[in-house]
């Protein structure tokens, strides 16, 4: 009987001692996740806060251009806001490594149950996330279409680094005055501004709460 408690014990040793080992793997493999996706909402925090930004200058623009039959800015500084308009970032991803924990099971290796709820949080704020993308891509495609039919679309030479270059150039020119006159011009704007402040306000919540996953995964270490 001795014996046989003795190798049960043993045996729950080893297997505590392995799931710690493996529970500081997966720590270093969160912490790297996430450090990536910290990075990738603040970038896309910027590009939002830009599409708000050049949707009001470019409404000043068309007031001041039918009001007074001018341009209102040079017309290089234009097109650069035409470009930043239509310019979105798809939200950050899942956790992959949070994921393969799900699959597996092995969720239950992390010991603090706060960090557990915090990963599970992100997860489900990442997922109304991308759910509330796809619901901006077709809400906006109009708008998008719109802000074009004045422009000239520049095509690229190659596509080395296409997905990677969120500062290209969509269009190489605009015809303002007829841009400025086309009343679908305000209502595509407005729309896309009003689009910007909806997913810039869910990036941010998804920026705090890969903040808070972070904080913890530290503390953990």
């Amino acid at each position: 009987v001795v014996g046989v408690f003795v190798g049960l014990q043993a045996q729950a040793w080893n297997e505590s001692r392995q799931d710690r080992v493996q529970e500081r793997a997966y720590i270093e493999r969160l912490t790297r996740d996430f450090t990536a996706i910290e990075e990738r909402t603040v970038f896309a925090n910027t590009k939002w806060l830009e599409v708000i930004t050049v949707s009001r200058r470019l409404l000043a623009d068309i007031d001041a251009y039918n009001a007074t039959g001018r341009m209102p800015r040079p017309e290089q500084d234009i097109l650069a806001d035409i470009n930043g308009l239509p310019g979105t970032r798809i939200p950050a991803p899942r956790a992959a490594t949070f994921v393969e924990m799900l699959s597996t099971g092995e969720i239950r290796v992390l010991r603090n149950e706060d960090l557990r709820d915090a990963l599970l949080a992100y997860d489900s704020q990442t997922h109304y996330a991308l759910i509330a993308y796809d619901v901006l891509v077709n809400r906006t495609r109009e708008a998008t279409v719109a802000v074009g039919v004045h422009a000239e679309v520049a095509l690229p030479d190659n596509l080395e680094n296409i997905y990677d270059n969120p500062i290209r150039q969509f269009y190489q020119s605009v015809d303002f005055p007829a841009f400025a006159r086309d009343p679908r011009s305000r209502a595509a704007i407005s729309l896309l501004g009003a689009t910007a402040v909806n997913q810039g306000g869910l990036s941010t919540a998804q920026r705090d709460s890969a903040r808070r996953v972070l904080e913890m995964l530290e503390a953990a270490q």
